[in-house]
C-alpha cells in the first residue's frame, strides 16, 4: 500500500498551550468497543465503556503526554511510544493501596490537554506504568506525593475523543 499524503497543513494562529489538564484512566479489560473514524483518527462512539474512567485532576504543569514515533527503515515498521506523566500529592494508606494498583494493571488511558481536546493513549496494548517515585520530600514545600509514568508502544498516534462522548465515559 502506497503511503500518500491526503492534506497540507497551514499554520494555526498562536493560540495554543502545552501540558495536561485532567489524566483519565480505565482498565484495559474495560476497553469497551470503540469506534474510529480512519480518516480524522477520532474516537466518534464508544460503546461499553460508560462510566470506566475514573478521573484524576492534575495541578497546572505538571502532567504531560507524548506519542513519540520510531521507524525502522529495514524493516519497514512505525512505532509510537505513548507516554503519560502525572502527579498525584498527598501521601495516604488509602492513595497507597490504589497508587499500587495502578503500578501493576494495565490501563487505557484519556488525557484532557490544556487546548481542551481529548486523547486516548494505549488503545491497542494497554499502558502500564514505567515508573513510580513515592516521596515525603524534604523541605516544606517539596512535594508529598507521587510522580507517575505509563507507556506504552502502539501501532499509531494517540487517537483524539469527540469530547460529546466523554462524560458519559467518566465513573460517577
Amino acid at each position: 500500500m502506497p503511503c500518500t499524503t491526503t492534506q497540507s497543513y497551514t499554520l494555526p494562529c498562536r493560540n495554543n498551550t502545552g501540558g495536561v489538564n485532567v489524566v483519565y484512566i480505565a482498565d484495559f479489560s474495560d476497553k469497551g468497543t470503540p469506534t474510529l473514524s480512519a480518516a480524522s483518527g477520532t474516537v466518534t462512539a464508544w460503546a461499553d465503556a460508560a462510566g470506566d474512567f475514573y478521573t484524576y485532576q492534575c495541578r497546572p504543569e505538571v502532567a504531560s503526554s507524548t506519542f513519540n514515533a520510531t521507524m525502522n527503515d529495514a524493516n519497514g515498521t512505525t512505532v509510537y511510544a505513548h507516554s503519560v506523566s502525572f502527579t498525584l500529592e498527598q501521601l495516604s494508606g488509602n492513595r497507597n493501596v490504589e497508587n499500587d494498583i495502578l503500578a501493576k494493571g494495565r490501563f487505557l488511558i484519556m488525557i484532557k490537554d490544556n487546548n481542551g481536546k481529548y486523547f486516548v493513549l494505549g488503545y491497542t496494548n494497554g499502558m502500564r506504568c514505567s515508573g513510580m517515585e513515592n516521596g515525603t520530600g524534604t523541605a516544606n514545600g517539596d512535594l508529598n506525593g507521587t510522580k507517575f509514568t505509563f507507556t506504552s508502544n502502539e501501532p499509531f498516534p494517540a487517537y483524539e475523543v469527540d469530547s460529546t462522548i466523554v462524560a458519559a465515559l467518566l465513573a460517577p
